[in-house]
């Protein structure tokens, strides 16, 4: 036998022995939070925002940085208990912080860092933030979405009361000439981003840039919508596969839709309710009405004889039906673009 062959045969014998005394010593318990850190990583790293997290977990993980292989579970509920809730903790003094049990000078100094540096990201990303206040910019920003498609989608753009993008979400996609519109979800989008204003976007793939009238009274449904929770559509754009589009706002048409809306609204919600059956009707704790086919076609024809012009939207969409008598931009390289902005 080699020389070598002495050290390895050595080696596994030592090895063999050391993992028998391990298994019999009796003192060796069970440790559940071996690898917690790990999981909890992991963990973030499948939700990055946080949604599964319990408020005492978030600050668990938040001072894994700040305090290295311990566990920080029990300072995590240390804290919440002493200051009353998640977000007092990051209010409370550099000096109450440490005065709490386990507490390092480093980690009372991250969290008194956290909200100061979270401000400055906040004020800077809203400088940086893009602002879409008229037909050309938005074109130019979300034309890419839309090219060489063959069949329908509905997207809208959510902005703040600045015009700043704030993002954009589908709501409907559909065959070559219609769509199924989710305002559900565009309604659920608003809210939970706290948009002011927003601008609807769809193609024609045929290449007909004109709205349908379904395309005016659904316009006209999502303005009533909107409308019961502060928010506005500024515009609805068309857009075709040849590198035009088609503005509502520089059409005039959003000032015609918006004044048929206000004759909309001064019809009696609660009365509607009472006269409809629950399937044609969906509203929420407020009332707030989501016209389905039958409804908007109802109200269209309530709405045409009571409005002074006594147009419905069969006759607006014809108006239309000739380019020459709107403007229908081009996004291309030699076009005149329009950049009358929005307004305030």
């Amino acid at each position: 036998m080699s020389l070598l062959d002495g050290y390895i045969n050595k080696a596994k014998s030592n090895a063999s022995k050391k993992h028998s005394e391990k298994c019999d010593d009796k003192n060796v318990k069970y440790n559940p939070h071996e690898g917690h850190r790990k999981r909890m990583k992991e963990r973030f790293l499948h939700d990055p925002n946080l949604q599964t997290f319990a408020p005492h977990e978030i600050l668990e993980l938040f001072l894994f940085n700040a305090v290295p292989r311990k566990d920080t579970n029990g300072l995590a509920h240390r804290l919440i208990k002493e200051f009353g809730s998640f977000e007092n903790v990051f209010d409370a003094s550099f000096e109450d912080l440490l005065a709490v049990k386990d507490m390092t000078e480093n980690a009372a100094m991250m969290i008194k860092q956290a909200v100061p540096v979270v401000s400055v990201y906040s004020r800077n990303f809203s400088k940086q933030r893009t602002k879409l206040n008229s037909a050309y910019k938005i074109i130019n920003y979300y034309r890419s979405i839309f090219e060489n498609k063959r069949y329908e989608e509905v997207h809208a753009v959510l902005l703040d009361i600045h015009d700043k993008l704030i993002t954009s979400v589908c709501i409907g996609s559909g065959n070559a000439s219609s769509t199924l519109l989710d305002t559900a979800k565009l309604s659920s989008a608003v809210r939970a981003k706290g948009a002011s204003r927003v601008v609807l976007l769809h193609n024609h793939p045929g290449g007909n840039l004109m709205p349908s009238a379904t395309d005016l009274s659904t316009t006209c449904g999502i303005m009533i919508e909107l409308s019961n929770s502060g928010n506005q559509i500024v515009d609805h754009i068309i857009f075709g596969p040849d590198g035009k589009y088609f503005s509502f706002y520089e059409n005039d048409l959003i000032k015609l839709l918006t004044a048929r809306c206000n004759e909309f609204l001064k019809i009696d919600v609660d009365d509607l309710i009472r006269e409809k059956s629950g399937d044609h009707i969906v509203y929420d704790e407020t009332k707030r009405v989501a016209l389905d086919d039958r409804m908007s076609d109802e109200l269209a024809h309530k709405l045409a004889g009571e409005w002074k012009e006594a147009e419905d939207f069969a006759e607006i969409a014809a108006r239309f039906g000739d380019e020459n008598d709107c403007s229908v931009g081009r996004y291309d390289a030699d076009a005149i673009f329009y950049e009358e902005p929005y307004g305030d």
